[in-house]
């Protein structure tokens, strides 16, 4: 279930971006793939579909995701 108020739904997204940046810069991959999942539920197209192929990288292709989050991450925060 997704909040339902835009302030309630921007800190929601907040807290799962800081959590991605924790789960980067302690290695945790499927901590960061679970976190992608969830914020992927707050956006809409084309984040969605860039959060869900960031979710796919953390188990294939961990140095990449790390990229990739530095940059879905800043498109969140804009």
């Amino acid at each position: 279930m997704t909040p339902r108020t835009s302030r309630t739904r921007a800190h929601a997204i907040g807290e799962l971006a800081i959590g991605g940046d924790w789960a980067c810069a302690h290695g945790d991959f499927g901590t960061l793939a679970y976190l992608a999942r969830r914020l992927s539920t707050y956006v809409a197209e084309p984040l969605h579909c860039q959060l869900a192929a960031l979710a796919e990288l953390c188990r294939s292709d961990p140095g990449r995701a790390v990229e990739q989050w530095s940059h879905v991450r800043d498109l969140l925060y804009q």
